[in-house]
This record gives structure tokens, sequence and C-alpha cells, in this order.
């Protein structure tokens, strides 16, 4: 995982994973670390991919918001407003906030 820093404690990291099993293993371990620890929550991937972390968070999925990202990224000017939204939502709400996004995947096409 490759990972960088601001001084205002905002970490952004990259995930390169092999199939859909280690995209859920290593971001439910991270969508887990934020249940634990009280974090607001946004996940914006494909269905597919929600589906499974669903399942795999089991009734703590209800406590992650998510968003699929063929409708948000639809319109690529789209994804920015929605973390921001995220951020404003939660802002001073949360211990803290996580989020994962997808906006590039080999599946989608120039119409989607």
């Amino acid at each position: 995982m490759s990972e960088a820093t601001t001084s205002n404690g905002f970490h952004h990291e990259a995930l390169l994973y092999a199939g859909e099993w280690e995209f859920v293993e290593k971001t439910g371990a991270f969508l887990q670390e934020g249940l634990d620890a009280g974090d607001a929550m946004l996940v914006v991937v494909g269905s597919r991919k929600i589906d499974l972390l669903r399942e795999h968070l089991g009734a703590a999925a209800a406590r992650v918001l998510f968003a699929d990202m063929a409708e948000v990224g639809r319109n690529p000017a789209r994804i920015i407003p929605a973390w921001r939204e995220f951020v404003a939502t939660n802002a001073g709400t949360a211990a803290g906030m996580r989020g994962i996004g997808e906006p590039i995947d080999a599946s989608r096409t120039a119409e989607a």
C-alpha cells in the first residue's frame, strides 16, 4: 500500500489488489478498523464490490455509506462534490472519516 500524508492529518493511500477476494479482504479490514474507531465511512465502488463488502461486514455494513460508482461517476464532475458533501456532513460529528473510492475500473466502458 502506498500512502501520502498532509500536515492536517489527511492520509491518502493507494491499494493495488489481485481480484475481488483481495479487494474485500483488504478494504474490509480497513472498514472494520473504522467501525471499531467510530469513524464515518463512504465507499464509492461498483455494485458488485458493494455487495461483497456488505456480505463481508454483515450487520455492521449498515454503518457504512455506500454509493455505486456507476451512478456517481457517470458524470465524473460529480465525484469530488460527493466526497465534499460526505466530509461536510461528518466534520466534527465522528471520531474520524474513512473513504474508499474506485473511479477507474477495467470493467467500465465509455458508456458507463
